[in-house]
């Protein structure tokens, strides 16, 4: 599912070009999405990059609040249910 969203011009360039604020006066909740939004930065920057024939993309879908062992596979609306 994060592979099709890097297929997504817009979104792609979205994410590739967020800056996160100041960490001043962040609730944990808007950490939480920071951290997400740099996990997918992450791993779109492997997806452009990189040789590798696989990504794991755990990071990001841990820090995103979808809590699964690592080798279960997460629902696709799990995940945009973060974004």
């Amino acid at each position: 599912m994060l592979q099709s969203l890097f297929h997504i011009p817009a979104f792609r360039a979205e994410i590739l070009s967020y800056c996160p604020p100041p960490l001043p006066n962040g609730t944990t909740a808007h950490s939480q999405c920071v951290a997400f939004v740099i996990e997918l930065q992450n791993i779109f920057v492997l997806l452009l990059k990189s040789e590798r024939m696989y990504i794991d993309p755990s990071p990001a879908i841990q820090v995103g609040g979808v809590r699964k062992p690592v080798r279960e596979q997460v629902k696709c609306m799990e995940v945009l249910s973060v974004l």
